[in-house]
């Protein structure tokens, strides 16, 4: 089984990856690697906001297509493979530099990238975790960011992209805060446990 956890800078997918305890997982980008480095280089800029979209969906995409062996081995032996981020997030992440026509050809472009072109593994299960930007801009008040991270604006765009992309694709929504509060990691946890059972 091949799930993918998707949600906007600061919404614990990393702590919900761990928490799943899977067989296999993967955090994408993978910065020790030659792409993910690549990738690190260029967010950290302090004008990693105008780069290309397209040109960072591919190599974000070409991450992932080199990881593709591995998770398809994975896969092939039975084991269930969690991965934090996939193709939904960049559809979100450079889609929110777009809208109108622009913004519906850059997702479809991705799709028909990491979809058709590089034929990645379809995930079986994609949650979203569905945390606002307003709270995660508090959750992350301590952390070292990136360009993108640093723009609220942009988080508020890619959040609505988000919310969108998971209605649209029928992700497993789940609802990580409760009257403008994020709810205990192991709350969030159970409700993750029984949209997979």
């Amino acid at each position: 089984m091949l799930i993918v956890f998707e949600g906007i800078d600061g919404s614990g997918k990393s702590t919900q990856v761990k928490l799943l305890k899977a067989d296999c997982r993967l955090a994408f980008p993978r910065y020790d690697q030659f792409f993910g480095k690549i990738i690190k280089y260029l967010l950290h800029l302090k004008y990693g906001q105008k780069i290309n979209p397209y040109v960072l969906a591919f190599l974000f995409a070409t991450d992932r297509f080199f990881a593709k062996p591995l998770i398809k081995s994975w896969l092939k032996d039975g084991k269930t493979v969690v991965l934090d981020r996939y193709t939904g997030s960049s559809q979100a992440h450079q889609g929110a530099k777009f809208s109108g026509r622009q913004l519906r050809e850059i997702i479809e472009w991705i799709d028909w990238l990491e979809n058709k072109f590089f034929k990645l593994p379809q995930a079986d299960k994609v949650i979203f975790l569905n945390v606002p930007s307003a709270i995660t801009r508090k959750l992350m008040l301590s952390r070292k960011k990136d360009a993108a991270e640093k723009d609220f604006d942009y988080q508020q765009k890619t959040y609505q992209l988000y919310c969108q992309l998971a209605k649209r694709k029928k992700w497993q929504i789940i609802n990580c805060v409760k009257k403008g509060k994020l709810l205990p990691a192991k709350e969030i946890h159970e409700q993750i446990r029984s949209r997979l059972s």
